[in-house]
C-alpha cells in the first residue's frame, strides 16, 4: 500500500515522510547492526587470541621437549592436535637459524600469526631450540559476521516495511485524506474564484485538530478574498464611471506588443534616437501595434466623433505627421524603463480640424512589466496656445513701447537740462544785478535763493532721470567677473569718513558688467555714509550661496529705514527725509534696482535687521565657463 502511494505521489507530504522514515530507519538499523556485529566480532577474536595464549601455557613445554629429543613423530601428533583447535590453520617449527623443520596445515588469506620461542635449560644455560609459529585464520569469523549482518538487515528491513505500512495506514485517514480534500478545495478556489466556490464543510474534519483549523483558516481567507473581489469590482466600476465621465480626454491602451517587438530589436540598437531616425518604417509598424482598449466620452467629443465605435474605426485619421514625435517619445520612455511622460503634440479631429494637445502618458500601477494597460490623457490646449501667442505678441509690443518710452525719457531729460541751466544762470545774473544796483531787497533776495534752490533740485532730478534712462538704453557686455572688483571700484569713488570700519567677506564670481556693478555698490555705500548715526560707522559686505545663486548683503549701523517704507523704497524720486535734512533727489536705490534687473537679479530691504539697515542682493548662479577680463 505504502509503496503504491509513494509511486503515485512521489512528491507528496506522506511520500516524503515515508521515504524519510525508511531512510532514517535503514541508517539506524545499519548503524545498530554494525555496532552489534563489531562487538561480537571482537568477542570471537578475543576467544581466538585466548586459544593462542593457551598454546604457550599448555603445549609449548611439550613441544620444546620433543624438539630437544628430536621426536618428529611425537611432534606431528602434537601439531595435529593443535590444528584440531577451532580457527587454527597452520603450525610451523623453525630451527634456530629460521629454517623450516616441520610444517602442517595451509596458510590462510586472513590470518593472525603468533610466534613462540622454544628454549630448554642445559648445564646452567638456556638453549635456543628454534621457534613455534601458529597461524589462526579469521575467515570463519568474517563469514559468520556477514551472514549475521544480512540476516539482521533483512529482519530490520521487514520491520521498517511493516512500520511504514502501519504509519501510512494510521495517517491515511487523519492526514492524507484531509490534505487531499484541502488540496481539491484550494484548487477549486483558485480556478473558480472566491465568489463561485462555496465554503468547505468543517464537518468532514475532526473538530479542533490542525486540519480543522487549516480548513477554517481557508474559509476565512475565502471570505476575505470574496470581500476583496467585491471591493475591487466596485472600485473598478467607480473607476470606469470616473474614466467615462472625466472632462479630460482619456485613452486606455495596450503597449505589450510594442514592448515585445522593441525588445527583439534591443541587441541591434545602441542609440534609440538614432535607430528611430534611421528606421521610420519600423517606428510606424510599432505604432500600428498599439491597441486601444477604451476611450471616454471626452475623447469622443474632442475628436468630433458620434460614437466610440466610429472613433476606434477611424483612428488613422486622428494622428498626423506632427503626432509622430509624441509616439517616438513614448518609445524612448519604454526603452529607458520609464513609466510616465508628458509632451505636446498635434492631432486631427474626424472632421479635419487640427488641435494642439498636452499628452500625458502613464503606465498603470501593477502593469509595469507587461504594459497591458497604459493610461493616456489628452488635454486640448489649442486656445491656451493661441492665448500664449497673443500674450507673447503683447509682451513684445510692450517691450517695444517701454524701449520707446525709455528713449523718449532719455531724450527729454537730456533736452530739459539746457533750459534748466539757463534758469539757474539767469537767476544768478539777476541776483548780481540787484546787488550792483545798490537797492537792497530782502524779499527779492529770498525769492531768488528759493528759485535757484528749486532749479538746482530740478537739475539734479533731470540728471538722475538721465542716468536712470541711460541704464535702460545702454548696451552692456556681461562677463564672468569677481564681484570684489566692482566693490573695490566703488570704494575708490566714495568719500569715506575717518575711522570707518569696513568688513568685506569673500565674494563670488558672477556674470555682470563691472562699471554698472561698481555704480550699484557706490550708491549703497554712499547711502550708508550719508545716513550714518552718531556711533562709529561700520559697513559689512558678505555673500552666501543660496538655491537661486548668491545672496550678497550690504549692512550698516546707521539710522536705519522704517519698515513701513519697504515696499516703496526703490521707487523713482522716493525720499524718506526732507531736502533740508539730507542731500539727494531719491534716485539712488531706483538706479540700484534697475542695475539688478539688468543682471537678472533682485534687490530687497531686510525689515528685520536692526539697528541700521541691510539691503539684500540676489545674483543668479554664474555659468560654468572660463572667466574673462571684466570691463
Amino acid at each position: 500500500m505504502s509503496s503504491a502511494f509513494i509511486m503515485r505521489r512521489p512528491h507528496g507530504v506522506i511520500g516524503r515522510l515515508l521515504r524519510r522514515v525508511i531512510l532514517a530507519g535503514g541508517i539506524a538499523a545499519l548503524i545498530l547492526t554494525s555496532a552489534l556485529l563489531y562487538l561480537e566480532y571482537r568477542r570471537d577474536l578475543g576467544v581466538l587470541m585466548d586459544r593462542l595464549a593457551q598454546i604457550e601455557s599448555s603445549t609449548l613445554p611439550s613441544i620444546a621437549e620433543n624438539v630437544w629429543l628430536e621426536d618428529r613423530e611425537r611432534l606431528e601428533l602434537v601439531f595435529k592436535g593443535l590444528l584440531q583447535l577451532p580457527g587454527m590453520a597452520q603450525v610451523e617449527l623453525l630451527d634456530a637459524q629460521g629454517g623450516t623443520v616441520l610444517r602442517m596445515g595451509q596458510a590462510p588469506d586472513h590470518a593472525i600469526v603468533q610466534g613462540f620461542a622454544l628454549t630448554r635449560p642445559y648445564n646452567d644455560r638456556l638453549m635456543d631450540l628454534g621457534q613455534l609459529r601458529v597461524s589462526a585464520t579469521t575467515a570463519p569469523l568474517h563469514r559468520r559476521t556477514l551472514e549475521r549482518l544480512w540476516g539482521i538487515l533483512a529482519a530490520n528491513l521487514a520491520l521498517i516495511v511493516v512500520l511504514v505500512a502501519a504509519i501510512y495506514a494510521l495517517t491515511h485517514q487523519s492526514v492524507i485524506r484531509p490534505l487531499r480534500l484541502i488540496a481539491l478545495y484550494a484548487e477549486e478556489l483558485g480556478r473558480q474564484g472566491p465568489m463561485a466556490t462555496p465554503e468547505q464543510d468543517l464537518g468532514q474534519f475532526h473538530s479542533g485538530d490542525e486540519m480543522w483549523e487549516l480548513v477554517r483558516t481557508l474559509n476565512l481567507m475565502r471570505q476575505e478574498l470574496a470581500r476583496g473581489h467585491q471591493e475591487l469590482a466596485a472600485n473598478e466600476q467607480r473607476l470606469r464611471i470616473l474614466f467615462s465621465a472625466s472632462p479630460v480626454s482619456l485613452w486606455e491602451e495596450d503597449f505589450s506588443a510594442v514592448a515585445a517587438a522593441l525588445e527583439k530589436h534591443r541587441p541591434n540598437i545602441d542609440d534609440i534616437d538614432a535607430w528611430m531616425q534611421a528606421n521610420p518604417t519600423e517606428v510606424l509598424a510599432l505604432a500600428d501595434m498599439v491597441r486601444v482598449i477604451d476611450v471616454n466620452d471626452a475623447t469622443i467629443s474632442m475628436h468630433h466623433a458620434h460614437s466610440r465605435e466610429e472613433l476606434l474605426r477611424r483612428l488613422p485619421l486622428i494622428f498626423t505627421p506632427e503626432s509622430l514625435p509624441a509616439f517616438q517619445a513614448q518609445l524612448r520612455a519604454l526603452w529607458m524603463g520609464e513609466t510616465t511622460l508628458t509632451t505636446d503634440t498635434v492631432v486631427r479631429t474626424l472632421d479635419g480640424e487640427l488641435r494642439q494637445i498636452l499628452l500625458r502618458w502613464k503606465v498603470a500601477t501593477g502593469d509595469e512589466q507587461t504594459l497591458n494597460r497604459v493610461i493616456v490623457s489628452q488635454e486640448d490646449i489649442t486656445e491656451r496656445k493661441a492665448w500664449a501667442n497673443q500674450l507673447e505678441d503683447a509682451l513684445a509690443r510692450l517691450r517695444a513701447s517701454n524701449a520707446e518710452l525709455e528713449r523718449v525719457t532719455f531724450v527729454t531729460a537730456h533736452d530739459l537740462l539746457e533750459p534748466m541751466r539757463a534758469v539757474i544762470s539767469f537767476s544768478q545774473l539777476i541776483e548780481r544785478h540787484v546787488r550792483a544796483s545798490g537797492i537792497p531787497s530782502t524779499e527779492l533776495s529770498d525769492d531768488l535763493s528759493y528759485l535757484q534752490a528749486a532749479a538746482l533740485r530740478m537739475k539734479l532730478q533731470i540728471e538722475g532721470m538721465n542716468r536712470y534712462a541711460s541704464i535702460c538704453q545702454e548696451q552692456v557686455v556681461m562677463q564672468l567677473m569677481p564681484l570684489s572688483l566692482a566693490v573695490n571700484d566703488a570704494l575708490q569713488k566714495v568719500s569715506l569718513p575717518e575711522g570707518i570700519a569696513l568688513d568685506i567677506g569673500e565674494l563670488p564670481e558672477i556674470m555682470g558688467n563691472r562699471r554698472q556693478l561698481a555704480d550699484l555698490f557706490f550708491q549703497l555705500i554712499e547711502n550708508s555714509v550719508k545716513f550714518r548715526g552718531g556711533d562709529k560707522l561700520h559697513i559689512s559686505i558678505a555673500a552666501l550661496p543660496v538655491r537661486e545663486g548668491w545672496r550678497v548683503t550690504v549692512s550698516d549701523n546707521g539710522i536705519g529705514i522704517d519698515p513701513a517704507f519697504s515696499q516703496s523704497l526703490f521707487d523713482l524720486f522716493r525720499r524718506l527725509h526732507g531736502p533740508g535734512q539730507y542731500s539727494g533727489v531719491g534716485i539712488g536705490l531706483a538706479l540700484c534696482r534697475k542695475i539688478m534687473e539688468r543682471h537678472d537679479g533682485h534687490i530687497a530691504f531686510d525689515p528685520g535687521y536692526y539697528p541700521g539697515a541691510r539691503l539684500v542682493l540676489t545674483f543668479p548662479t554664474a555659468p560654468l565657463a572660463s572667466p574673462e577680463p571684466a570691463l
